[in-house]
């Protein structure tokens, strides 16, 4: 009988931990990641400590996409700009916005070589790493092309390929969609291909990075964010925030205001 009571004693305790605990998820592919296995491990364990948080970086946005159909309980970071590509994004709620340079925004150019002008064009390849359905409202809102163009989307991984592509001519690009700062860090450490390159629009806007959770998942998931609002409150946290490139988080949802503050008891 003492058996017994230890297997379901063992068993209710691993269901109740499988319920509280969250995953972090981690998907951003401009960021200077390198070793995935090595990401992991640094900050697997300050997570962990935090109370049953389990991080997962994730390197596709197939893989990300896939496990945010999947699971419930968990939080995620991902590009504001990336968010509308989710299938599961009606199903999302934000609940953080991340801050840098004091503007949660980050503005999207249209790049296009000097001597290219649009409103001529026939046909238009593009290379963005947005999905196909942004790019084409961004190069409505821009006004620069007839309603006759032929456009296509060459979908790529990261902002910096979609520069590379259309710099040396790749797949035959005429433009690219690209964040402002990847752009402005592109033309300083290129600075032969930047002459030759111009923003020929600059009018849309997205959040940099962003912090989701499932509609449907328990509120007790919801206020795991503080976690997060609190990086800065200590080294191994303003160390993950650098890496985000973050200064601050701004809080967009009632239900992580009302979480308590585990760092500052």
């Amino acid at each position: 009988m003492t058996k017994i009571l230890q297997i379901l004693l063992y068993t209710f305790t691993f269901l109740n931990f499988s319920e509280e605990a969250v995953t972090l998820c981690l998907f951003n592919p401009d960021l200077p990641v390198g070793n995935f296995k090595k990401l992991k491990t640094e900050y697997g364990k300050y997570f962990s400590g935090k109370g049953d948080i389990y991080f997962q970086p994730f390197a596709t946005k197939e893989d990300f996409s896939d496990f945010l159909s999947s699971k419930q309980n968990y939080l995620a970071i991902m590009p504001g700009c990336q968010l509308s590509a989710l299938p599961t994004c009606a199903q999302l709620q934000t609940l953080l916005y991340g801050i840098s340079d004091k503007s949660v925004d980050e503005k999207f150019y249209l790049i296009t070589k000097k001597n290219r002008e649009l409103h001529n064009a026939k046909r238009l390849h593009i290379a963005s790493a947005l999905d196909e359905k942004l790019v084409g409202d961004i190069l409505r809102r821009s006004e620069l092309i007839s309603e006759n163009v032929k456009t296509s989307v060459l979908t790529v991984s990261k902002d910096i390929d979609a520069l590379m592509s259309m710099t040396f001519d790749v797949f035959s690009v005429d433009a690219a969609i690209v964040s402002e700062k990847i752009y402005n860090v592109y033309i300083s450490k290129n600075k032969v291909y930047g002459r030759n390159l111009r923003a020929a629009y600059s009018g849309f806007t997205a959040k940099k990075t962003i912090v989701v959770a499932a509609d449907s998942a328990p509120e007790t998931v919801h206020k795991k964010s503080h976690v997060l609002t609190n990086l800065n409150n200590d080294e191994t946290g303003r160390k993950f925030m650098k890496f985000l490139n973050l200064d601050s988080w701004e809080v967009c949802n009632k239900k992580v205001e009302s979480a308590g503050n585990d760092d500052e008891k």
